[in-house]
């Protein structure tokens, strides 16, 4: 895993035994997250290549607390997510840090089959928005925020369609959710894994090179 600017790596779990119900952080910040409680919680679905993955209902979640590290304003960030989106009958979350038209950003799947990152101001938002994309199978997909310009990503390739010049969203105390916004209402459908977020702004070909080394592991 590249290390550098790191603020929340999801650990990549490999193997027969069945991981931990809480999802341990590579990076130095120790973001360790911690599955919704009962029905609330995600659970592990192993593939053929042995990688574990997390599987989600539609109501699941993972905290990452409220920790200042993911609680980007001004600065550069990037957000990686492996994902299988199966269905998209509500908005589907990757990751949320913030209330939409309030504070923070958020990364999700729209009704429309495409991906939107917003970032969030009092009373309004800016965001981008992607391409329509095709449902079903493993893909990467990637925000990556520089100032103003922000570009959305599938597999490493640029698929931004539109949006707006990028505004600074506002600061929060708010938790860190993957998969969700801690209740039904908008959580992930499918499966996810190997949650990325680093503090500046990836290229396309440094996410293209991810999606080449570790595409083999999704059956991709």
């Amino acid at each position: 895993m590249l290390t550098k600017g790191l603020v929340f790596g999801a650990r990549t779990y490999r193997g027969e035994t069945t991981p931990p119900l809480t999802l341990e952080d590579e990076s130095r910040y120790g973001n360790d997250g911690v599955f919704g409680a009962g029905a609330a919680a995600p659970t592990w679905t192993r593939l053929p290549s042995g990688l574990w993955v997390l599987s989600y209902d539609g109501g699941d979640y993972v905290s990452l607390g409220t920790t200042s590290t993911l609680n980007f304003t001004a600065g550069a960030f990037t957000i990686l997510m492996w994902a299988n989106v199966t269905n998209i009958d509500a908005v589907r979350t990757f990751f949320t840090r913030g209330a939409a038209n309030v504070d923070g950003y958020h990364f999700h799947f729209d009704l429309n089959s495409r991906i939107y990152c917003f970032t969030n101001q009092a009373a309004a938002s800016t965001r981008k928005f992607s391409d329509v994309l095709t449902l079903g199978g493993w893909h990467l997909y990637s925000a990556s925020r520089d100032g103003v310009a922000m570009v959305l990503g599938e597999d490493g390739v640029d698929v931004t369609a539109g949006g707006d010049a990028i505004d600074d969203p506002i600061t929060n105390s708010r938790q860190a959710i993957i998969g969700g916004i801690s209740t039904p209402t908008g959580n992930m459908l499918g499966q996810g894994g190997h949650l990325r977020i680093y503090d500046y702004a990836m290229s396309a070909a440094q996410i293209y090179k991810i999606f080449n080394s570790e595409r083999s592991l999704f059956g991709v």
